[in-house]
């Protein structure tokens, strides 16, 4: 069950932080600017910060390596606009860190002295929130051999559908109850409504409750699905160590619905109708070319505003079209997932080879196989340099950036063990596909955690590069990412 969670929402990317070029006009500058000094006369270029929701935020701009570094006082605050002027020293590319507490930091690298809006994220909580209640809305018919059930995650935007991170997907605890006199564990955000069946003996399988947990605090968006898989095959299988990744395509998606929810620091209750959605049409979906020892999954994902919800997951053979279920074949998009098979067996290990992949994100209506980028390996860790291994090139595919994310690693008990959560605490990018990156002075206490976790991901795209930012996140079609532990 753990593995179909995974399948639903693979994928997603980035980011949180956008810079956006803009050139301010005279009312744009406001009055509230930090003064000029003998090192910082008056410009025109603006750098403004803000949240999610664009409202101004107090923070500090380094400009440079590090303090001092290349110039003095550049470090500077912004004013009650979110602005700082920027400094006429600056007048080569330089790395530009932003950082606000309790939002995540960001670093843009090779900047030079031009106008840019950074767009804020909030810092994920250390505090795990949980969000709990129960599921209704199953055409349930006891005995015929289908389990009914609920899978609650939170709701997805197109770059964290790009930028999988496995532990918003699966929970990483498990509720318990019984089935014919046995203990069974689920992961907590799966929902087992009340159904009858049989294996050799009759059974009642019953956890309607579920628990998902959040650490991102402010509004939210919950997408509960509803499914069924084949009892006796899939318990059979299971039973003969057949591969999971062998029977995704005997578990459906037939419907759902998307919530609202406000995360704060008290925990949530909300009751669930996984009546409200119906995936009745499809959309052909064909794999591309890939070796033997990969996987290729197929993923359809119905826009509602901004936020992307699965209709239908399946594994694609190569050279064969495959049908999806979908809500609106023209409101959808279709997400195509590369790993190895050895890595998707190993998913729910606290390895780094878990969320190694490879993907293409299209509109439904483009029918053709497309390309992956290569899967690449992990990066390293040298000091104050990392050093990365870049995909191969793939024709028609523009190298936009190189996106990477320092996230502190959380240990939380799961019974008797424990799991590692990231937290991501840093982002940077750099353009275009890089192999080695000089980090500039890490914006984060030097009393937190020892245990970090450096994530890369090499983003592209069919369309001419776009700067960084919200423009090439929408252009994004192609990302290979990997990982490593430190």
């Amino acid at each position: 069950m753990k593995h179909l969670i995974l399948i639903l929402s693979v994928g997603t990317l980035l980011v949180s932080c956008s810079p956006e070029r803009k050139t301010p006009a005279s009312s744009d500058l406001g009055s509230g600017f930090i003064s000029a000094s003998p090192f910082f006369k008056v410009s025109q270029a603006v750098i403004k910060v803000v949240d999610s929701a664009g409202q101004p935020l107090h923070a500090e701009v380094l400009i440079g390596a590090g303090l001092n570094d290349p110039f003095p006082n550049n470090l500077l605050p912004t004013d009650a606009l979110g602005q700082v002027l920027a400094p006429q020293m600056w007048s080569t590319e330089l790395p530009v860190t932003v950082r606000s507490p309790g939002y995540v930091a960001v670093t843009y690298l090779q900047q030079g002295p031009h106008a840019l809006t950074f767009k804020l994220r909030k810092a994920p909580m250390a505090q795990r929130i949980v969000l709990s209640g129960t599921t209704k809305g199953y055409p349930i018919k006891d005995k015929d051999d289908q389990i009914d059930f609920g899978l609650i995650i939170k709701g997805m935007s197109k770059s964290e559908l790009l930028a999988f991170d496995i532990n918003k997907v699966i929970s990483s605890d498990n509720d318990s109850f019984s089935v014919a006199g046995q203990n069974a564990e689920v992961p907590s955000n799966v929902s087992l409504p009340r159904q009858k069946e049989s294996y050799f003996l009759p059974v009642t399988i019953e956890k309607n409750s579920y628990r998902l947990f959040m650490n991102e605090p402010g509004p939210q968006k919950i997408i509960a699905l509803r499914g069924r898989f084949p009892f006796k095959k899939v318990i059979d299988s299971l039973r003969n160590n057949k591969s999971f990744v062998d029977l995704i395509n005997d578990f459906s998606l037939d419907g759902g619905t998307l919530q609202d929810v406000t995360v704060s620091s008290s925990a949530l209750s909300l009751n669930l109708d996984l009546s409200q959605l119906q995936f009745q049409k499809s959309i052909s979906v064909m794999a591309p070319t890939h070796g033997s020892d990969e996987v290729v999954l197929g993923v359809v994902a119905q826009d509602m505003n901004g936020i992307l919800i699965p209709t239908d997951v399946k594994k694609l053979p190569v050279g064969q079209a495959m049908n999806l279920k979908a809500l609106d074949p023209t409101q959808s998009y279709v997400l195509k997932v590369l790993q190895k098979q050895s890595d998707f067996n190993s998913v729910t290990d606290t390895t780094n080879s878990r969320d190694r992949l490879s993907v293409i994100y299209t509109a439904a209506s483009d029918k053709t196989a497309g390309q992956f980028l290569n899967l690449v390996g992990n990066p390293r860790v040298q000091g104050q340099e990392l050093f990365l291994e870049p995909p191969q090139g793939v024709a028609q595919i523009q190298p936009y950036a190189t996106y990477l994310v320092l996230s502190e690693l959380q240990e939380v008990a799961v019974g008797k063990s424990t799991t590692k959560i990231p937290l991501n605490r840093w982002e940077i990018y750099a353009p275009g596909w890089a192999s080695q990156i000089n980090l500039p002075q890490q914006p984060l206490s030097a009393t937190a955690t020892p245990q970090w976790r450096w994530e890369a991901s090499f983003f592209g795209g069919v369309d001419s590069a776009a700067d960084l930012g919200p423009d090439m996140i929408q252009k994004t079609t192609h990302v290979t990412r990997s990982s490593i532990d430190f």
